[in-house]
């Protein structure tokens, strides 16, 4: 499975805010403000912009 853990980011700056383990977390987030990705989509594109950049 992809999805032990999820970040939540600013939808304002795209900046990660933190890192939970807890889906019931996750699914509580405030979505008008926040976007949460699997830890593995983030890191996928984590990795593309850092590829863009170098």
């Amino acid at each position: 499975m992809l999805c032990n853990s999820w970040i939540i980011s600013d939808r304002a700056t795209g900046r990660a805010v933190f890192e939970t383990f807890s889906e019931v977390t996750a699914s509580q987030v405030n979505l008008a403000r926040y976007a949460v990705h699997t830890a593995h989509e983030w890191l996928a594109a984590l990795n593309k912009r850092t590829k863009a950049e170098g």
